[in-house]
């Protein structure tokens, strides 16, 4: 699995070295992006250590499907793949991600998302509907 997760990170960097094209609403839109950050943070746990943080997202009408992922330093943290399945009209979105680990027994969570965005303030409800979070967390 590390194996695949560091192939998805190679095609992820050999895409964000292609120049990106965004093209009018009715064309498809690739976007791509790359952060390295000093500690891998989420919702206010420390998930691992200094890492590389690549990203490539295409999108075609308000659909999305999007590819993250990160690779520690450090070579000990745990590896992570996110893919995201996203649809977005007007001010609503919708989503649902499937996180992907390098270790332990199970090796996803499924989290659902749907939120609204009134322009002052933006409200998202995400659940973990299956996977490693047995306990279907909800933020």
């Amino acid at each position: 699995m590390k194996n695949n997760l560091k192939k998805w990170a190679m095609l992820l960097c050999m895409a964000i070295a292609i120049p990106v094209t965004s093209v009018a609403q009715d064309k498809v839109e690739l976007s791509a992006t790359a952060d390295f950050v000093s500690s891998y943070m989420w919702r206010g746990q420390k998930l691992g250590c200094a890492s590389f943080q690549p990203s490539a997202t295409v999108g075609y009408k308000g659909l999305s499907l999007t590819a993250w992922t990160t690779l520690a330093f450090d070579g000990h943290s745990e590896d992570e793949l996110d893919l995201t399945l996203a649809y977005e009209t007007g001010n609503f979105s919708v989503s649902v991600t499937d996180y992907w680990y390098t270790e332990g027994s199970d090796l996803h969570t499924l989290e659902a998302q749907v939120g609204y965005d009134f322009g002052f303030l933006a409200a998202n409800w995400y659940t973990n509907i299956a996977g490693k979070d047995n306990e279907n967390a909800s933020y």
